[in-house]
């Protein structure tokens, strides 16, 4: 086996760092013994959601994970689609490795760490 680089801005990069946030995600809930349902959608257009967490009594968080220092509106279309067709049920979110905190096409845009400590999936 070779060990290559990995390099922000590719493929792979942001596949791990998806894995990584989700993971951590996955490990808070568990500690906080939390009966969260985790799951992704794959929508029509070849979008996904890459992270829907059902948590009780709280509403359903619809996460998308970037892993560059920007995000664009065209990056949250999947986001924007599927968070119309739930109605108000549920928080649409994106976290990305950027450090400003605002609102792109209805959908709040957070620096990762910030953004899951928002929606209470971040031990202090």
């Amino acid at each position: 086996m070779v060990d290559l680089p990995l390099h922000p801005s590719t493929h792979e990069y942001g596949r791990l760092f998806e894995t990584f946030v989700i993971s951590q995600i996955r490990a808070v809930l568990d500690y906080l013994k939390v009966q969260a349902q985790l799951s992704y959608l794959e929508v029509k257009d070849g979008g996904e959601i890459d992270l829907i967490v059902e948590r009780p009594g709280l509403p359903t968080l619809l996460v998308e994970i970037r892993s560059g220092e920007t995000v664009r509106e065209e990056d949250l279309l999947a986001l924007k689609t599927y968070t119309r067709e739930v109605g108000g049920t549920a928080q649409a979110v994106c976290f990305y490795q950027g450090t400003l905190k605002r609102r792109l096409g209805g959908i709040d845009v957070l620096p990762w760490k910030e953004g899951l400590k928002e929606v209470g999936l971040w031990m202090s």
